[in-house]
């Protein structure tokens, strides 16, 4: 079994009162559809949103609403996302899949476990990283099973752990 495309990352529901927030930001340049679809993590540089790499997941700011607008300058659009700075009350959605082995079968071990996030590039879509061994790129903790334990690739609710700052807000 593959990733599917239509599993992105997502908002799943806001533990609070009130709706997901989303907001609009400078998009920076070179975010292509390619590499950069519908649901990637993004990250402040120098004002500008950015895609995160599956390196330097930590300062995660919010993940994206809608494709990117393949600027050549920093600025020329915003791009709207979900931030995930202002509380840790977004619970978000994904596929389970693991960078050394991709395939994945949902268990009950990992819930409330803290993973990464990998970006597949056959699918365009970003994973929670059931491999990530490096404790410091562990940016999610699962804290829901969507699918049945057993299910391959299966869907997990999950909260940022670290949670980054745009450089402008106060």
């Amino acid at each position: 079994m593959t990733l599917k495309a239509g599993n992105y990352l997502k908002v799943s529901r806001n533990l609070g009162l009130g709706s997901s927030p989303s907001e609009d930001h400078p998009e920076g340049a070179g975010l292509v559809v390619a590499t950069s679809p519908k649901g990637t993590p993004l990250v402040d540089s120098s004002g500008f949103l950015i895609r995160a790499t599956p390196a330097a997941v930590v300062d995660v700011v919010g993940v994206s609403l809608e494709d990117p607008h393949n600027n050549s300058s920093a600025g020329d659009t915003n791009i709207a996302f979900t931030p995930v700075y202002n509380s840790n009350n977004i619970v978000f959605r994904g596929q389970i899949g693991g960078g050394t082995t991709l395939d994945q079968n949902l268990t009950q071990t990992m819930l409330w476990g803290k993973f990464g996030l990998g970006y597949d590039t056959v699918a365009d879509i970003w994973y929670v990283d059931v491999d990530e061994s490096s404790s410091a790129q562990k940016c999610v903790t699962v804290i829901g099973l969507i699918d049945d334990v057993g299910t391959e690739g299966g869907l997990v609710e999950f909260v940022f752990n670290e949670l980054g700052q745009l450089a402008n807000d106060t």
